[in-house]
């Protein structure tokens, strides 16, 4: 996906960025996980807000950043960014007919599963 199409499903704003800026690695929300072609995703959490990290997820390959503020970088202002986030993800699976998409919901159970599930390190 280029950063204009990263704007037309997300409703946002081209800043700092070439319309044909290429995003070929993943979508991430923590900027230790960037790679090369990512796109970063700044979310305001509890502890922390994604905004700090703009510069950190560039140095690890980010070349797009999608923000609720002002940044210093290529990105697309959004209002909301975890809801953008949503539009994106609801646009690319569009793109992928054939993909099946699962859902795990409710409280009880996830982690536990996850945690046992987990292949055992070989000693």
């Amino acid at each position: 996906m280029t950063s204009q199409d990263i704007a037309a499903l997300t409703g946002g704003e081209l800043v700092r960025a070439a319309a044909a800026t290429p995003t070929s690695g993943p979508v991430v929300v923590d900027s230790r996980e960037c790679t090369p072609g990512s796109l970063f995703v700044c979310i305001d959490g509890e502890h922390t807000d994604g905004h700090l990290y703009v510069n950190d997820a560039f140095q690890r390959g980010a070349v797009l950043a999608l923000a609720s503020r002002p940044i210093d970088r290529p990105g697309v202002i959004v209002d909301d960014t975890v809801r953008a986030l949503g539009f994106l993800a609801g646009g690319l699976l569009r793109r992928m007919r054939s993909c099946r998409v699962v859902g795990v919901t409710g409280s009880p159970g996830k982690t536990s599963t996850r945690n046992e599930c987990r292949p055992s390190s070989v000693s």
